[in-house]
């Protein structure tokens, strides 16, 4: 029965759909096997990269587009990593990158380069390879390079070292003293130096390929030859003293070592080594001769000679040395050497000993004890003596005798010290200079007078310690001193730690042995005291004198003041309106009393005679002040708080309309340093007041006369110890010296006939010292300013203090 169409095709189909799924199974299957050889190519190739980067040298491959493909670690560590940039010549040095471009070139022409190349490292180092560099061929077609690169730095060297030591090994052959040559079996020499050449006149090439017998007279060849058969046969080294004829035909006598050698192709080579004895064995004549004379000079010498041995034990002393020591030379020998010495200087011996043991020859001094116990002072050359093998033998020693010098030392020590201990007691400042004005010696006292130690002080010149005026000064005395010969006696004025002081100093030169100067000596006592004290007594003496004038003065002006005053009371009375017999005289005259006190009035009549009378009592004061200045009395002082006289004083001071108006007080800045608001002196508190008046006045007037910019002054009051003390500074003008020593004189003043009498500071320095018992100075410093200083006793030295409260201060 016949298939229908629709079952034909159906049938068909489905065989295609069978082998449809048959082909995609072989597909799969196919794709399976691909994948896995695909896994397996690149795990030989990930193989392939790791063994190829793990190579011990430098492997590298590039594209034909000269990119890096491929590099060993160690060609990274050379190069870097050159798969990172895009040429590897533009990575490394302009030399480098000419030899790569040049090797691209001919490999990819189909070339395979080999040779030797010195590389810049990345590191910078320059390195010997060599290079390998072939194509990359895929058939006919070359796809990239690849190249191998061994470092052959090291063996390069080697090969160099080994050229260069056989050079120097030429060199030093060739430049030893001493002939060396080598001889084969047959006793021919294969080599020579020329030291050997120029000992016998024969040229290098001369001696090759000859024997001794070719070139030696026949008596001394022969037993040169048999030396040499005697090594070659027994292989023992052999040394004989033999002679030769030199070039210049002397006889010479030689010693000529011979030692076996064997090649390296196992030839028997025999190695001599000559050395010229004869003006050794001269020497050895002359040595005998020479220690023959050095015995006889050890012997005789003055200078003792002891040589011990390793244990320290006296060998050998010469007679000068016995001598020293007060021994024979038989009871020194076998002593030990610490027998001659002081216990105490034993430590020092054996460091002595340690010193020549290393191999130290020293020179010192060194103190040796005598037979009798007694001192012997020397100065000890000592010098180690060796074997050649370098065994410590023991020692050699010369000793000089200074025994005298070292008392002489002493003694000179001795008088140093005392000479030190006698200016450091001394209460003067002394000190040395060297010519150039540097302090080379100073006691205590100069070091304290400039607060430094005698170390600071030590190399400090005048201008390191004085104000550069004094320094000038000091410096043109100090030359003067060096042009005399004797000591001069000068007063100089300086400033120290303790201020301005006054110094009499005797100067004089130094000289060394030669007699030349070498510097200056000084010593300086300080006489500020003692001439402040001459100018108290001077001053003193003035006011003495005038002392009897102010008196003569005060007793003539009393009588005509005392009119004067009595005839001004008198008017006044007889002015009076309220006075009857005023009335009645006045009416008598035609002049009623209301009247004349009109006119009287009128015309200040009255005022006039107030002020005559108020100019009496002015003058009368003056004359009591006069009187008390011309002797000395026992006056009562009372406790009274010197802050109010000084402050009652600026207060006067102020009123006074007298002084320039420019410059009164109430112009000038009042600086106030009081150490409490009380300060309760026994004292007059008018006479201090009058002080306080004199010495503001002085200041204003100073400061006006020099326009003084922002003058002001400043005041002050304290108690230090039994002392009062009040100071009165401004920063005027200053004084010379000269102005300052005069000051307190009578009838002294700067100001100009109508504008002082010269009496203010001498009756203030009068009230002050012969009143009070006090002490009135004044510093002073062109420039700087003028600082009075009043000083008042707490415990007054005559008067009466006493408990009561004086009468107020005017």
């Amino acid at each position: 029965m016949p298939v229908p169409k629709k079952v034909n095709a159906d049938l068909s189909l489905l065989a295609e759909l069978e082998a449809a799924r048959t082909r995609i199974a072989e597909l799969e299957a196919e794709r399976d096997a691909g994948k896995k050889a695909e896994e397996a190519l690149r795990a030989n190739e990930a193989l392939l990269q790791a063994v190829l980067r793990d190579l011990p040298f430098d492997f590298w491959a590039r594209d034909i587009n000269h990119r890096v493909i491929m590099q060993s670690n160690e060609s990274i560590r050379l190069w870097g990593d050159l798969s990172k940039v895009s040429v590897a010549e533009s990575y490394c040095t302009s030399d480098t990158s000419k030899i790569w471009k040049d090797t691209n070139r001919r490999v990819l022409s189909g070339e395979v380069v080999t040779g030797e190349q010195e590389y810049a490292t990345a590191s910078g180092g320059l390195r010997t390879y060599q290079c390998i560099a072939a194509p990359i061929r895929d058939g006919d077609a070359i796809l990239g390079i690849v190249g191998i690169n061994l470092d052959i730095t090291a063996h390069k060297k080697t090969e160099q070292a080994l050229q260069d030591a056989h050079a120097f090994l030429n060199i030093v052959l060739n430049n030893l003293p001493d002939p060396i040559f080598v001889e084969d079996e047959q006793h021919r020499h294969v080599l020579v130096n020329h030291a050997l050449s120029e000992q016998l006149g024969i040229p290098m090439d001369g001696f090759l390929g000859k024997t001794v017998r070719d070139i030696m007279p026949p008596e001394l060849a022969e037993s040169k030859w048999a030396d040499t058969e005697l090594v070659l046969n027994t292989g023992a080294v052999s040394t004989a003293e033999e002679q030769i004829i030199d070039a210049q035909g002397r006889l010479r006598d030689i010693i000529t070592r011979k030692v076996p050698y064997k090649g390296s192709g196992g030839e028997k080579l025999v190695i001599g080594v000559t050395m010229d004895v004869t003006d050794r064995n001269r020497a050895d004549e002359a040595l005998r001769a020479s220690e023959e004379r050095y015995s006889t000079i050890v012997r005789t010498t003055a200078e003792g000679i002891c040589i011990l041995d390793k244990d320290n034990a006296v060998t050998f002393i010469n007679q000068a040395m016995a001598d020293m020591i007060g021994l024979e030379i038989a009871e020194a020998v076998g002593r030990p050497g610490s027998d001659f010495l002081f216990p105490e200087d034993l430590p020092n011996f054996n460091e002595r000993l340690n010193q020549r043991l290393s191999g130290q020859s020293i020179r010192y001094e060194r103190r040796l004890r005598k037979k009798d116990g007694s001192a012997l002072w020397t100065i000890a050359s000592t010098t180690p003596l060796f074997s050649k093998d370098g065994e410590f033998l023991g020692s050699f020693g010369m000793f000089t005798d200074i025994t005298a010098r070292k008392q002489a030392e002493a003694e000179l020590a001795r008088q140093k010290h005392m000479l030190l201990s006698i200016i450091e007691s001394t209460s003067d400042a002394v000190f040395v200079k060297d010519g150039s004005g540097r302090y080379i010696l100073v006691n205590n006292v100069t070091a304290r007078l400039f607060g430094l130690s005698k170390e600071e002080m030590l190399g400090r010149a005048d201008t390191d310690v004085f104000p550069p005026d004094q320094a000038e000064m000091l410096r043109k005395n100090d030359l003067a001193i060096l042009a005399l010969e004797s000591p001069r006696t000068i007063e100089e004025r300086l400033t120290t730690r303790d201020g301005n002081r006054i110094y009499l100093t005797t100067k004089g030169p130094l000289h060394n042995e030669s007699g030349e100067k070498t510097g200056i000596f000084g010593i300086a006592r300080d006489i500020t005291e003692r001439e402040q004290m001459a100018e108290t007594l001077v001053q003193t003496e003035k006011m003495a004198s005038v002392g009897g004038l102010a008196a003569g003065m005060a007793h003539e002006i009393n009588n005509p003041l005392a009119g004067i005053l009595q005839s001004a009371q008198v008017i006044a009375t007889r002015l009076r309106p309220d006075n009857a017999a005023n009335i009645r005289a006045a009416e008598k005259c035609g002049c009623p009393m209301p009247g004349l006190q009109c006119y009287l009035d009128n015309r200040e009549i009255l005022t006039l005679l107030d002020g005559v009378r108020d100019a009496g009592k002015r003058a009368s004061l003056i004359v009591s002040n006069m009187l008390d200045f011309s002797k000395r009395h026992n006056s009562d002082l009372y406790p009274v708080n010197i802050i109010g006289v000084i402050e009652k004083s600026i207060e006067l001071c102020q009123q006074d309309h007298n002084l320039a108006e420019k410059y009164n007080l109430r112009n000038v800045a009042i600086k106030r340093e009081f150490e409490s608001e009380e300060c309760v002196v026994p004292c007059s508190g008018n006479q201090i007041q009058q002080v306080m008046l004199n010495l503001l006045r002085n200041a204003l007037h100073a400061m006006s006369e020099a326009e003084t910019p922002a003058p002001s002054i400043t005041l002050r009051a304290r108690i230090e110890g039994e002392h009062a003390l009040i100071e009165v500074e401004d920063n005027g003008p200053g004084m010379e010296e000269h102005v300052r020593r005069r000051v307190f004189d009578p009838f002294f003043t700067t100001k100009a006939p109508n504008k002082g009498t010269g009496l203010g500071l001498s009756v203030s320095y009068f009230l002050v010292v012969n009143r009070h018992g006090g002490t009135l100075e004044v510093h002073s410093t062109p420039g700087k300013g003028t600082r009075f200083t009043i000083k008042l006793p707490l415990t007054p030295r005559y008067g009466k203090r006493l408990s009561i409260t004086e009468p107020p201060v005017r």
